[in-house]
């Protein structure tokens, strides 16, 4: 980055946080759902403007607008289907991958402190609103269940009268009409007499038995989420280079730094990524 790129970006930021200062007074938190697409368009607008500055090659640039304008038909479709349910489960995926690059842009100096709390705020309030009524809409549909399966069947009064009759019979029926029905001097007793060959093979069948079940093999993960890493470490490596690990694992929530090791580990050895020093040292660039 030289001089004066340095240069035009402070004062491209300055005129961002003063044109994104009228959100400022908008108290996200108190929003209803109706709100929503409203709010989403104003987000947009200002991701668009944040944007501007960056080059328009730039991977972040393009995948916040596209990012940006999916949110926007996303909340315009929660007016238009019955089960919102899944579209407000789609909303969200969309804002928590808005949120991951706005948090890409700040640790990079793209965005200002201000720009990026401001919209990661907006963001999340939106995020929380959505939260909420998709567990009320869980809980009226389990609700309605069980309603339904309290009144799916009711029991008629004949219905009781013939249950409680069968009951008593049975109740009725003595232990005495049952060795007179079932009398053991009836059952004919066979001795059956058992080989060497017997006994080995029953021996056998209850050795197999306890024996423990074997594990099963786990199935190998697949490689969409580590391709997805790859192409992520690439891109924050394009933004900063001479990156170190920690740097680098920072942007990442859901792995280790070993697995972020490995994962340049095999960049390196693809010749895209360069790395100097050694130890914890070490710097990463792009090739």
């Amino acid at each position: 980055m030289n001089a004066e790129y340095q240069k035009n970006n402070t004062s491209f930021k300055k005129t961002q946080d003063s044109s994104l200062i009228s959100y400022k007074g908008n108290n996200m938190i108190n929003i209803h759902l109706s709100d929503i697409p409203e709010r989403v368009q104003k987000i947009s607008t200002a991701l668009y403007m944040i944007t501007g500055l960056l080059d328009t090659d730039d991977p972040l640039r393009r995948t916040l607008r596209e990012t940006a304008m999916k949110s926007l038909g996303q909340s315009h479709e929660l007016s238009l289907v019955k089960d919102t349910t899944h579209s407000y489960k789609e909303l969200d995926v969309l804002l928590t991958q808005i949120i991951s690059y706005l948090d890409l842009g700040f640790h990079n100096s793209f965005f200002s402190e201000m720009n990026h709390g401001l919209l990661s705020k907006e963001v999340n309030a939106i995020r929380t609103l959505i939260t909420k009524e998709i567990e009320r809409k869980n809980g009226i549909q389990v609700q309605k269940m069980h309603i339904e399966n309290l009144f799916s069947k009711r029991t008629t009064p004949a219905e009781k009268k013939d249950t409680l009759q069968i009951r008593n019979k049975v109740q009725q029926k003595t232990f005495s009409e049952e060795k007179e029905e079932y009398s053991i001097k009836d059952i004919p007793v066979f001795v059956e007499k058992k080989t060497a060959a017997d006994n080995y093979a029953t021996a056998l069948v209850k050795k197999t038995s306890n024996a423990k079940p074997k594990k099963a093999k786990r199935k190998p993960k697949s490689n969409d989420a580590k391709e997805a890493r790859l192409q992520q470490i690439m891109n924050i490596l394009s933004f900063k280079k001479d990156a170190s690990i920690n740097d680098i694992h920072e942007q990442f929530k859901d792995c280790s730094s070993k697995t972020i090791q490995r994962d340049l580990n095999e960049l390196i050895e693809e010749n895209k990524v360069i790395k100097k020093g050694s130890r914890r040292w070490s710097t990463y660039s792009l090739a």
